[in-house]
């Protein structure tokens, strides 16, 4: 990646990154139990069953260019029960998934900060926009919940994209609604294999969230080193201050600006896209 004048866009990640995975086990948990109910099974059981189910199935979609999401986790359920030795139909596999958006949709949140960032960083004329490994209904809705419309130029679901994380196309696709080449722009995401691989591979420049809360989810992870990692949305700000003065974070020259903490072997992040 060139370092190669200001960033004029920043572009956000949405699940994890501009809102939390605070009661997303929570969320599964329920749904899970409610799921064992139909079948007669344990609650634990199935949860563990249908974790697995989805770690295997986001291990098969990832690699792929593009993948609805809502195939991916009717395959995760569909493994879980099938694991379980269970006999059940396409009906049930419909209605598990229906309950768990629900369910995620009810426990929805904001991250600290995310709504006075934007605002501060469209205050400073930057370009901005939610990039999302979402189908598009789902993206559009929790959008619409957390009141993020008027705060970013355009949403940009894998779905519409037809392009999902890490894949280069999500991210072209992102640059030509914001009118930027690579370069000026940075990507703030909470997933070093899909936000900061991808990121780093289209030639924008990249940033990880690694927030307070540790999740043990079955998404994928890796070594991919950003040029910054941070704690908290508002630090973005910093970054892009740091930028304007022409001393501008990468991975040959880490800013140290406040609160950020500059990558370094081992760090890593556990979340999803």
């Amino acid at each position: 990646m060139n370092e190669s004048g200001p960033i004029r866009a920043v572009l956000f990640d949405f699940g994890g990154t501009l809102c939390t995975f605070g009661t997303l086990e929570a969320a599964a948990r329920a749904t899970c139990a409610e799921v064992a109910g139909w079948f007669g099974v344990a609650a634990e059981a199935m949860f563990e069953a249908v974790r697995a189910g989805i770690g295997g199935a986001l291990r098969e979609y990832a690699p792929r260019p593009f993948y609805l999401h809502r195939e991916l986790f009717a395959q995760g359920y569909r493994a879980g029960f099938s694991a379980l030795g269970l006999a059940f139909d396409e009906e049930q596999v419909t209605r598990a998934v229906a309950a768990f958006d629900a369910r995620q949709a009810a426990g929805f949140a904001l991250r600290e900060g995310a709504i006075e960032t934007l605002a501060q960083l469209r205050r400073r004329g930057l370009r901005l926009g939610i990039v999302s490994n979402q189908d598009e209904a789902q993206l559009a809705a929790w959008v619409m919940l957390g009141g993020l419309e008027a705060h970013v130029d355009f949403v940009l679901s894998s779905e519409a994209a037809r392009s999902c994380k890490p894949d280069a196309g999500i991210f072209r696709a992102a640059l030509r609604l914001a009118g930027c080449a690579p370069a000026e722009a940075l990507f703030v995401g909470d997933t070093p294999d899909l936000d900061i691989a991808g990121a780093h591979a289209a030639g924008l420049r990249a940033v990880l969230l690694r927030p307070a809360e540790a999740l043990n989810l079955p998404y994928p992870r890796g070594p991919a080193q950003p040029e910054q990692i941070i704690a908290t949305l508002p630090e973005v700000i910093a970054l892009i201050s740091s930028d304007a003065r022409g001393d501008a974070p990468t991975r040959d020259r880490p800013a140290r600006s406040r609160g950020a903490r500059p990558a370094g072997p081992g760090t890593r992040a556990a979340s999803r896209e």
